[in-house]
């Protein structure tokens, strides 16, 4: 059976252990992202107690473990063949640039320490050290919202706005004409210049 990490949370109305029915319980799940890395499978959690309401964190055959009173990174780490947990290895997360130590809390978790992550694409650069092998594997961890709030948030994105290809010809036209006669406006109007004519003398000759 592959690594089980299941974060499950249920209504505020709704005590442990009782079924009110009407659906079935609600689950909210921390923002998580799995890869492969040879034979080990990788799971990165983001557990965040102030945004997600979670009752019960299961790992490894549904052994719950104590809540984390602070958002922390957390990483599975198990054999894919064997489905034994990874233990003994080295692993260091770098977020933002800055490098976060992961300790070893049971067999094949591990945890940072308080980190806040902001709402939407975090980048994740898990450095790691086990079985001889070392190296890097980049992660992306997708977060709802804004990770500092402690109420639940959701982050909406507008739309791009589409225009049509002649209403963008009419708005060039019309910035065209309103340039042109602005500049028309403003140009002096220059004043025809009048040639004064000299009246020209005619010579009358007179017979006698």
């Amino acid at each position: 059976m592959i690594l089980l990490v299941s974060v499950v949370g249920f209504p505020a109305a709704a005590s442990d252990g009782h079924d009110h029915g009407g659906g079935g319980a609600e689950v909210s799940v921390s923002p998580r992202v799995e890869a492969r890395l040879d034979k080990f499978q990788v799971v990165l959690v983001y557990a965040n107690r102030q945004q997600y309401v979670d009752r019960n964190f299961q790992f490894f055959g549904n052994q719950p473990i104590t809540k984390f009173s602070e958002q922390r990174l957390a990483v599975f780490l198990e054999n894919f063949l064997t489905g034994e947990p990874g233990t003994g290895a080295t692993l260091e997360a770098v977020v933002n640039f800055l490098p976060e130590p992961l300790s070893e809390i049971a067999p094949g978790v591990y945890v940072s320490k308080n980190i806040t992550l902001g709402g939407g694409r975090n980048e994740v650069e898990l450095n790691y050290q086990i079985d001889g092998q070392e190296g890097m594997l980049p992660m992306t961890l997708v977060v709802p919202g804004g990770a500092s709030s402690g109420a639940q948030s959701t982050s909406i994105v507008a739309p791009p706005v589409k225009f049509s290809d002649w209403l963008f010809i009419l708005v060039v036209i019309f910035i065209y004409l309103g340039v042109t006669a602005v500049y028309l406006a403003r140009r002096p109007i220059q004043q025809p210049k009048l040639h004064a004519t000299q009246p020209t003398a005619v010579a009358v000759n007179s017979q006698s």
